[in-house]
């Protein structure tokens, strides 16, 4: 009776408002009157947020606190995203900048600072901490002698430090000050009782592969230092180098030529195509992924793709005359759960003077770019037919059948393995394996 969003605002509201002394266990009425008390709360907040917001900024305002509080539930488990999300931030915190930037302060000494684990170490027990959380509320870890002889790491004290990164009290949650919901921080509930409850397993599954991000980002938050956003973003650009030599020829790409400006990071040769492709890594703030978020925060956030339209616009010119046709891409490390329609209608209603032209620039995140090129690698008819149904669609299909690149590859293509990062599945079975 109760979606995902709605149990993690329940558990924060009661957390909030009540307590566990009591041995009284609520009734099935009790709850659903709970539910409904929450409900006409919502419904309140909607009704005020109608008045604060202007007319031509309600559906904006209404779909981008829609899909960031709620869609990404939807797409978490499916089709091996939780598996994949977590190679991909494994691949871009710990392989790329060992064997790419040495010279960079590596983000596993700063886990290791932070924690006292290295990256491969938390994420074994990160691994063995949700197993073993699915199975018991205690964190009176019990790890037998052969568990502790095959895996070292496996300790109970290991454990509980691991977890407790990413555990509040009460006491935590009644005084936080975030501006969302701080479940999403820490999803695992110390009680009074000294037990622990994870009210949302949602949650806890996206801590399982973003979680070590986080803890970094926010140390270098607390620092007012950027280098660390920085770094990941050199990272982000290593990793689509890779992705791009696993599934194209050398002759089929290469990097755009700067000439002292600022330009875009790709050029992809095809038959009838010119891919000119500008990376950004940044990801939302926390203050955009709740129910009602802020469009100056959302403004602030689209301003970095503003300048993706113009290192393109910039790329177009150097090419001169083409007899392909040149398609934009605009690729983003994370992923919108936002109908890419409505962030360019935004982008070009902020920079309509600086932006003149829109025609052929698409959005595409990071799951969609590496389908797109297993795509191209072993069928560039298929391929062709995506990006002309893409062209098509642009102003012909309404937003709510699906504009976005995933729902046309899984409609025109077979694509379901990322083989990219198949190839890097020994780095997860690696974790445990290799004792």
């Amino acid at each position: 009776l109760i979606p995902a969003w709605v149990l993690a605002d329940l558990s924060y509201t009661a957390i909030r408002n009540s307590n566990d002394h009591r041995s009284q266990k609520p009734s099935f009425e009790d709850v659903y009157r709970l539910v409904n008390m929450s409900s006409n709360v919502s419904r309140e907040l909607a009704a005020k947020r109608k008045e604060e917001i202007a007319k031509e900024d309600m559906k904006l305002h209404i779909l981008l606190g829609l899909s960031q509080k709620q869609f990404w539930y939807q797409e978490i488990t499916r089709g091996g995203n939780l598996y994949y999300n977590f190679l991909r931030y494994f691949i871009l915190l710990s392989e790329i900048p060992m064997a790419h930037f040495q010279h960079h302060k590596q983000p596993s000494d700063d886990l290791l600072e932070l924690t006292g684990f290295d990256i491969k170490s938390f994420a074994q027990l990160q691994m063995a901490g949700c197993a073993w959380l699915q199975e018991s509320s205690s964190m009176s870890f019990k790890v037998t002698d052969d568990v502790r002889e095959m895996y070292p790491i496996l300790t109970e004290e290991n454990l509980a430090s691991c977890i407790g990164h990413f555990t509040g009290d009460y006491n935590y949650y009644r005084v936080s000050s975030f501006p969302n919901n701080p479940l999403f921080f820490k999803p695992i509930i110390k009680t009074s009782t000294n037990k622990f409850i994870i009210s949302n397993a949602f949650i806890w599954a996206r801590k399982f592969y973003e979680g070590i991000y986080w803890l970094i980002r926010d140390k270098y938050m607390k620092l007012q230092s950027q280098a660390f956003i920085n770094n990941f973003g050199e990272y982000y650009e290593k990793y689509i180098e890779e992705l791009l030599g696993f599934y194209l020829k050398p002759s089929n790409y290469g990097r755009v030529k700067a000439g002292g400006r600022r330009k875009a990071d790709w050029l992809i040769h095809t038959d009838q195509y010119i891919l000119i492709v500008e990376q950004k890594s940044c990801l939302m703030t926390i203050s955009l992924k709740e129910e009602y978020p802020s469009l100056a925060q959302l403004d602030k956030y689209l301003n970095n793709f503003k300048e993706a339209y113009m290192q393109i616009a910039d790329t177009v010119k150097d090419l001169g005359i083409t007899t392909k046709t040149i398609i934009k891409l605009i690729l983003h490390f994370e992923k919108f759960y936002l109908g890419e329609a409505l962030i360019k209608e935004r982008v070009s209603t902020l920079y309509r003077d600086e932006i003149p032209e829109l025609s052929n620039y698409f959005f595409i995140d990071t799951e969609e770019f590496e389908k797109l090129m297993q795509v191209l690698s072993e069928d560039e008819g298929t391929f062709n037919k995506i990006i002309e149904t893409k062209i098509e669609y642009e102003d012909s299909v309404p937003i709510s059948e699906g504009r976005e690149f995933n729902h046309i590859i899984a409609k025109l293509s077979q694509t379901g393995e990322i083989k990219f990062l198949e190839n890097r599945k020994h780095l997860f079975d690696r974790l445990f394996d290799e004792y």
